[in-house]
């Protein structure tokens, strides 16, 4: 308790008023004030457009499949925003069970299913369904906003200062998965879980922020600008300064970074 104070930390239950909050009735208050803080300063927010959203199986296997003993179905999901369309695809494997079951949506560095690197069946045995997606197929990891779902929100491939990086298109994608989650019959749509790593898991937890219908999630060694706090040299390198005119704009937020890609823990 006293390293914590000693690191001087903002109080989150207090408001910017000095109100400080008491009851769950007054949570949301301060909860609005710490979302407008990181979505101006860090993730920044995407254009306000229409749109609209449709899933479609394309392949399912409940046969072959571990065994029998899960089904492995592959789903696109079709948006339009601002009346433009793009579609990505992504997987779900659901343990056979009676009842709905909860499952981890998984932001994933890779588009097979199975992956050596995540233990999906594993994860079916214990009763939880597994969905993932692989986050290039929504928008490339890098700082061009003209493909994939970044072009729909920056036609011109321009943003400003505060709009959104590719951390608030994944989340954003994220969630219109969810959307389709709660259609599923087979999944208990209450206990949905978003997870990631690195980036992703920063990713991850932007997303559970942002959509309050997420159970709860898991954010793997999220680092810089994740789960490591940003005031302190512990869990997380520091930034340290270099030339002001060599603080490129973080390709995955919305923010300056006095640090590589890399460094910053966004590789």
């Amino acid at each position: 308790m006293k390293s914590i104070k000693e690191r001087n930390l903002p109080d989150v239950l207090l408001c910017a008023d000095g109100t400080r909050v008491v009851s769950p009735e007054q949570w949301p208050r301060r909860r609005a004030e710490i979302d407008a803080l990181l979505s101006d300063n860090l993730f920044g927010r995407l254009p306000d457009l229409p749109f609209t959203w449709r899933c479609e199986t394309q392949s399912e296997d409940g046969e072959s499949y571990q065994g029998g003993k899960s089904i492995l179905r592959v789903a696109r999901m079709d948006v339009t925003v601002g009346g433009k369309p793009f579609s990505w695809k992504f997987f779900l494997s659901l343990p056979k069970r009676e009842t709905p079951v909860p499952a981890f949506l998984v932001l994933m560095f890779t588009r097979k299913l199975p992956a050596d690197t995540v233990p999906v069946e594993e994860i079916c045995d214990e009763g939880f369904g597994f969905v993932g997606f692989d986050y290039q197929d929504v928008t490339s990891d890098d700082g061009d906003f003209t493909n994939g779902l970044a072009a729909l929100f920056y036609p011109d491939g321009r943003r400003g200062e505060h709009d959104g990086g590719k951390i608030a298109l994944w989340a954003w994608a994220a969630s219109r998965i969810l959307d389709y989650l709660q259609t599923v019959p087979e999944i208990d749509s209450r206990r949905v879980y978003v997870t990631g790593h690195s980036r992703l898991g920063k990713s991850a937890l932007w997303t559970a922020a942002r959509d309050e219908r997420f159970a709860g999630v898991a954010s793997i060694q999220s680092g810089c600008s994740g789960a490591a706090l940003a005031s302190s040299p512990t869990g997380s390198p520091r930034p340290t300064p270099r030339s002001p005119i060599a603080k490129p704009k973080c390709r995955s937020t919305s923010t300056t970074c006095s640090r590589s890609p890399r460094r910053a823990g966004c590789s």
